[in-house]
């Protein structure tokens, strides 16, 4: 299964989420075409899987380079038929360099499978089971602070204009039409930005939806797309207060937002002047 990694200047990053790890870098305008060397990280004869994910890419501007981080699990299978994977290692793509070179992270911190980090100005954020885990691709360092909220919501990340953001998700009581008696759930979307010069999170605006409902990511600063339980897109905008279907086909399997903007940024030519230097 291939899922994208991340897409940076015009360049999307592409994965192979089991066993193989292959990892490309792609332009879709020049068609070009990076495939990225094989996994740093040793992979057991004995294990029945080897899982790659929640990867992010960026554009390091303190190098002038594109990293790729990626998390690796092994999975063993034990004599009663019980699996049991290994502690998780953390890797570091370098396209100057054109190699993975190993990360230390704290033990302490945990990843779920999904969804995706959100990359913005040169760091990744995860949404962690308690917190969020961000790591700086200049420094090399990991680092946490709390999520908004708390455990009886649900939490996701996203990225608002060049902002870090993240929807707090309540269920509400069912509301109840007096023309059909027919029951209604209904979900409230809060919308929280991080300021990292104050170190906390700020509530910007809130809104309310139908239950089974789920937010995709945001357009510009005031767009917010949804999907539906049966795949329809709809978009919220948060300065008119007016919910729209879009009139395209279902997208039943989408996972979230993808920002994308064409260029002609050469892969090749990251590689070729850090030769030269």
């Amino acid at each position: 299964m291939v899922e994208k990694r991340g897409s940076c200047n015009g360049i999307l990053c592409l994965e192979d989420f089991y066993k193989t790890g292959n990892t490309v870098l792609w332009n879709p305008v020049t068609d070009e075409l990076k495939s990225l060397p094989p996994s740093s990280i040793e992979c057991p004869p004995d294990s029945v899987s080897t899982r790659f994910f929640a990867g992010g890419f960026v554009f390091d501007a303190s190098s002038e380079d594109y990293k790729v981080l990626r998390h690796v699990e092994n999975v063993f299978e034990y004599d009663d038929g019980s699996y049991k994977s290994t502690l998780i290692q953390t890797e570091l793509y370098s396209l100057k360099n054109d190699s993975w070179s190993w990360i230390v992270k704290p033990e302490e911190y945990q990843w779920p499978w999904y969804p995706l980090p959100i990359s913005l100005n040169g760091s990744c954020y995860w949404k962690g089971f308690d917190c969020v885990i961000s790591f700086n691709f200049a420094d090399e360092v990991f680092s946490s602070f709390p999520l908004p909220g708390n455990n009886k919501c649900r939490r996701l990340l996203f990225d608002m204009d060049g902002k870090l953001g993240s929807f707090v998700i309540w269920h509400k009581k069912s509301v109840y039409h007096d023309r059909d008696f027919e029951a209604v759930k209904e979900m409230s979307f809060d919308i929280w930005l991080w300021e990292s010069n104050k170190w906390c999170w700020s509530k910007v605006d809130s809104f309310v939806v139908e239950d089974g409902t789920r937010p995709l990511g945001f357009w510009g600063s005031y767009k917010c797309f949804l999907q539906r339980r049966n795949g329809q897109l709809l978009v919220f905008d948060l300065t008119t207060r007016e919910l729209k279907a879009l009139d395209m086909e279902e997208f039943s399997g989408a996972e979230s937002l993808v920002s994308f903007e064409e260029s002609t940024v050469s892969i090749s030519k990251v590689v070729e002047l850090h030769t030269e230097e």
